[in-house]
């Protein structure tokens, strides 16, 4: 992959290809499909663990059993060593099939944990490499902010979070039930969760840039796996419009339809690109990797809820019901999306940099 000099961003820039390739190689291709395989036998966990608080523990053992959490860590630490990119990819196909196992809050949070290269994150990375436990982390200052969601607690054994400073791997001991979400995401309350002990990975600045850094992945990863819901909804309305006749005609010929069907292939497609995107530059180029994060979130939300919405509608009333795997989609593209806050709030802040030059 090469990538040409960036330079000063406008309004224009956001369509032009000034990148880098990033054309999937063969070994991302084969990452994909083994993955898409595997998820695919699976592919009624998301059901089944809606009343488990949306977290399947057996499919978050067998997927770790595949290698794929630690595919973004260093060989050093047991990982494979492979860039944001191969875990954008995974987490596409999470987000396809809904999976019930947490992997970006998971990788995210360890990639934070290993960046020190602190020996305190063995235990921590060994249990999520094994399956044995989920890793997870909280998005602000726990001292400044002691009451926040935090993604996947109700399910995971390890925090990574920064607490007046310091960059923190906090073991949890007892927490409690997820809290109740249209999507049924394992999310709790920071103040509901009991600290059993604690080790201190980093501190100050080394610190805040571990957490910064792994947050802008996790919105990037976020970005992917809400493309993959969108793609995954757009199926659905596909082959259902194909199937679907009226007058003596498939519903997907009629133009309301493909013209509604095309429309949702083009946001989960721009969203997905985004994600990669940001993902390549966030490996490859932080520096120049503005705020490519938050815009790989940001259309990667919309796409979800636009899709699976248009997804319910072309479906009709079959679309709302609760058996209906439609509702699914809805569901959580509803849920996922604004797990950190409310996504459009991003628009500001990706204004202030187009615009302002503000970071």
């Amino acid at each position: 992959m090469t990538a040409v000099d960036t330079g000063a961003r406008s309004v224009s820039d956001l369509f032009e290809p000034r990148a880098a390739d990033l054309t999937l190689t063969e070994e991302q291709q084969a990452l994909t499909e083994v993955v898409a395989k595997f998820l695919e036998s699976g592919r009624g966990a998301a059901r089944a663990a809606q009343g488990a608080g949306g977290f399947d523990p057996d499919l978050f053992r067998r997927f770790a059993e595949l290698g794929v959490y630690g595919i973004g860590i260093s060989e050093a630490l047991g990982g494979a060593g492979a860039t944001l990119v191969e875990l954008a990819l995974v987490a596409e196909q999470v987000g396809r099939f809904l999976a019930p196992v947490s992997f970006v809050d998971a990788v995210a949070a360890a990639r934070i944990a290993a960046a020190p290269e602190s020996s305190s994150a063995g235990d921590a990375l060994a249990e999520l490499l094994s399956g044995s436990t989920l890793t997870t982390l909280a998005f602000r200052d726990t001292a400044a902010q002691p009451r926040q969601i935090v993604p996947s607690g109700a399910a995971a054994g390890w925090l990574v979070h920064v607490h007046d400073g310091q960059l923190r791997l906090s073991r949890l001991g007892e927490h409690p039930s997820a809290l109740a979400t249209l999507g049924q995401a394992p999310l709790a309350r920071f103040d509901d969760l009991d600290i059993a002990d604690h080790a201190v990975l980093a501190s100050g600045s080394p610190a805040a840039e571990a957490m910064e850094r792994g947050v802008r992945e996790w919105r990037a990863l976020s970005g992917a796996a809400l493309a993959g819901l969108a793609a995954g909804a757009l199926a659905l309305a596909v082959d259902f419009a194909s199937i679907r006749h009226t007058r003596g005609v498939p519903i997907g010929s009629l133009q309301a339809i493909s013209h509604l069907l095309a429309t949702c292939r083009i946001k989960a497609d721009v969203a997905r690109n985004l994600a990669v995107k940001a993902s390549w530059f966030l490996s490859n180029e932080p520096e120049s990797a503005g705020v490519l994060d938050l815009m790989a979130h940001t259309s990667g939300a919309h796409a979800a809820t636009f899709v699976s919405t248009s997804a319910v509608h072309v479906h009709g009333g079959a679309g709302v019901a609760l058996e209906s795997d439609v509702s699914l989609y809805f569901e959580r593209a509803k849920s996922w999306s604004v797990v950190a806050g409310d996504p459009r709030a991003n628009l500001v802040r990706i204004g202030r940099a187009l615009f302002t030059g503000a970071a």
